[in-house]
């Protein structure tokens, strides 16, 4: 028997796994996700005399000759794999997605959320056309992004503009609310829904700057910067 000491701290603290699990996840979901990762690597483990002690993220103990810290290593990244594996939906493993699937739902802030699509607008007298109709479902508020309009000089006002929100829904649906609104007599606010794809929220998707918000973007290459991929909203460009 010879005494081996494996550290790989760094990779097991919460910041260092929010590089592999991304930002979309709670600190909590990912310190779960974490001890899923170290019973996985117990269980490829189990045959040999090592010690986990996950306070420490170090693997300590008298282990057999032939159980090097290749071996260790090669546990520890099959022990991520099979994790990574069931949270992206790509794991044969009933088990462990149900596993996976319960540390997401009990991070999640799933409510009641009531929306509305249609237009109101306002006349001089005061009177109003309101022709919205409300939408209710249960889901979480992931992101949302404001684009302000422009004023009669010209410069960014708070009186127009675009809000959208992102939400995704009890069955893994992610909805898109859109409030194109205005405070002006006789000009239309209108909101409407739209189901949206992931790849509508990232580079030259149609919501590219909600998806920044919720965690999809990343820096332009030089191809995509030269390609202006960003074109004005409507409203923004609106003449008074």
């Amino acid at each position: 028997m010879t005494s081996t000491v494996f550290t790989r701290g760094s990779a097991w603290r919460v910041a260092e796994l929010h590089d592999v699990w991304g930002d979309n996840v709670t600190d909590e979901q990912v310190a779960a996700l974490g001890k899923l990762v170290v019973e996985r690597f117990h269980t490829l483990a189990q045959d040999t005399s090592v010690s986990w002690f996950p306070t420490t993220s170090e693997v300590i103990g008298d282990v057999d000759d032939d159980v090097t810290t290749e071996h260790l290593e090669e546990w520890r990244e099959q022990a991520l794999e099979e994790v990574w594996a069931a949270v992206v939906g790509e794991s044969a493993d009933a088990d462990l997605c149900a596993e996976v699937a319960d540390i997401f739902k009990e991070g999640s802030q799933m409510e009641s959320i009531k929306l509305y699509v249609g237009s109101i607008v306002a006349g001089n007298s005061g009177q109003q056309n309101d022709t919205r109709r409300p939408v209710e479902f249960v889901g979480e508020l992931v992101a949302s992004h404001t684009e302000y309009g422009f004023g009669p000089g010209g410069g960014i006002t708070d009186t127009r503009g675009v809000t959208e929100v992102l939400y995704r829904t009890d069955d893994d649906r992610l909805i898109v609310h859109v409030d194109d609104w205005s405070r002006w007599q006789g000009e239309p606010s209108t909101e409407q829904i739209h189901e949206v794809a992931e790849a509508d929220l990232q580079i030259g998707g149609r919501f590219e700057r909600l998806g920044a918000e919720a965690g999809y973007g990343r820096p332009l290459t030089l191809d995509e910067a030269l390609s202006s991929l960003h074109s004005p909203s409507e409203r923004a460009n609106k003449p008074l």
